[in-house]
């Protein structure tokens, strides 16, 4: 293999052959950095502990792009090893069975509490247009990537029709990097995890209603000493303290997002 040899390409970057044993993830020119610089952060933060997984070295330029360099590692994609060692994935698919028992008890729970369940979308949609009905959206979340095909289109024209609609995490269809939004939900309320994602800045208040956002538990050191993030706009160190503040009162705060032209003056607060 020649080194700049494009040996992948997704909606972020490039992923080119860097010699040496190293590959290079070259981003695009309109990706933020500040994702990048995170990025690269997390996935220094986890080659140090998880020595199974790619090592990040150096964030470069070139030509004009930001890149980060990664340890290059070979090996063959997950269909062609479960096709070639279907013995030595016996454990995983233990595990896919275990996790599909606990989603039946899930359901089960969810008819205890008179809540309706269906295996696929429901053949009366009249429904949605029921104000004492409430729809949850729990259909694509945080790492949504647009791959159109006829199931994802089915439900968001499903879930765009429902009146009483509530989000987890962030609406169905919103990539939370760019803020572009590929469905047309309008739901009457968001509830994100942890944090303000940048594409809830991005987008359209409509297409999120109410803002509210959860604790998860993640304490404010994991932020500032292990990740080692450099706080900058619209994101800020005071932002993440006040509201962990909040959460100690609270697991749930409601959100008011400034929106501004620029981006970075964007800000959000708890209300």
């Amino acid at each position: 293999m020649e080194k700049g040899e494009v040996i992948g390409k997704g909606r972020a970057a490039e992923v080119i052959y860097w010699g040496n044993n190293r590959v290079l993830k070259l981003f695009y020119k309109s990706f933020p950095s500040n994702i990048i610089d995170y990025q690269f952060k997390v996935d220094t933060l986890i080659g140090k502990i998880f020595p199974n997984c790619p090592k990040a070295f150096e964030k470069i330029e070139e030509n004009g792009r930001i890149g980060i360099v990664y340890e290059y590692i070979e090996g063959i994609i997950l269909t062609e090893f479960m096709g070639k060692k279907i013995k030595s994935v016996g454990k995983a698919i233990r595990m896919l069975a275990e996790i599909h028992v606990d989603m039946h008890r899930y359901v089960q729970r969810a008819k205890q509490l008179r809540l309706q369940y269906f295996e696929g979308l429901p053949e009366d949609k009249s429904s949605t247009n029921d104000k004492s009905r409430v729809y949850l959206d729990v259909y694509l979340g945080y790492g949504f990537t647009f791959r159109p095909d006829k199931i994802t289109e089915e439900v968001f024209s499903f879930l765009s029709g429902c009146t009483n609609l509530i989000s987890l995490d962030t609406p169905s269809g919103l990539d939370v990097t760019t803020g572009q939004f590929y469905s047309d939900l309008k739901p009457i309320a968001t509830l994100t995890l942890a944090f303000v994602k940048i594409g809830l800045m991005i987008v359209e208040p409509k297409s999120i209603g109410e803002l509210y956002i959860a604790d998860i538990g993640v304490p404010n050191h994991i932020y500032e000493k292990e990740l080692n993030i450099q706080w900058k706009s619209p994101y800020d160190i005071k932002s993440l303290k006040k509201l962990n503040e909040k959460f100690s009162q609270d697991s749930i705060q409601k959100v008011r997002i400034n929106r501004h032209e620029d981006i970075m003056k964007s800000y959000w607060d708890i209300i």
